[in-house]
């Protein structure tokens, strides 16, 4: 079955770069997100996050945006919790009791919440989506895609549909130069899991996918 449409009719277009050998440098959430916001990783033996992308985009006078599909954790324990806070705009779209009780809103509206600001020229959003996460049942309406028997193909489906929204609204605004679409980890489906406890290593496979702009292009031939 062919869970990703938009994705691959996208392949042959020129604006769009499709990553292939690309590992996430953690099984786990915080992990990944803690090593890939701040300039800690596990090579450097830092104590501390040291300086974050946050940081960075202020030196550098450029408004920040964070969207997350997830809901904020206490910052003294969480340290996405704590990077995030440093943007200048936040909003996590789920509380943890829309988790718990599982009526947590879906990817597409993380992407509405997105349209729905005003982007200046200098500003970088980056948004968390849920994406493929465990359970995959929770990821896409019920009545989505019912071709599809098994719960994580829809759920890459429902993915397939919103980078497609996504892309579409990038497109459309010739104003956002680009766009990196990256996962914090990947899954192993026979499982149904991401645990470094019980490691294999499509826990830490996953796409990643560039797009540039016509403009971005056009004024950056090289």
């Amino acid at each position: 079955n062919n869970t990703t449409p938009f994705l691959s009719k996208m392949k042959s277009d020129k604006r769009f770069i499709f990553f292939s050998q690309v590992y996430a440098n953690h099984v786990h959430t915080t992990e990944a997100l803690k090593y890939l916001l701040s300039e800690k990783n596990q090579y450097n033996n830092r104590t501390d996050l040291g300086v974050t992308i946050f940081d960075v985009l202020r030196y550098c006078k450029y408004k920040s945006y964070f969207i997350s599909n997830q809901y904020v954790y206490d910052c003294l324990t969480s340290p996405v919790s704590a990077i995030s806070q440093a943007a200048d705009y936040i909003n996590y779209i789920n509380t943890e009791m829309d988790f718990i009780v599982r009526k947590n809103r879906l990817d597409i509206e993380a992407i509405n919440a997105l349209k729905k600001l005003k982007l200046e020229d200098r500003s970088i959003a980056i948004i968390h989506l849920m994406s493929c996460h465990a359970p995959y049942q929770v990821r896409y309406p019920a009545d989505f895609r019912y071709d599809l028997s098994k719960r994580y193909e829809r759920a890459m489906a429902y993915l397939d549909y919103v980078l497609e929204n996504f892309f579409e609204y990038a497109v459309q605004n010739d104003f956002i130069d680009g766009v990196i679409f990256i996962p914090d980890h990947g899954e192993d489906v026979t499982l149904g899991d991401h645990d470094s406890a019980i490691f294999t290593p499509d826990m830490t496979r996953i796409p990643m996918i560039c797009y540039l702009s016509e403009s971005y292009i056009k004024n950056n031939p090289q």
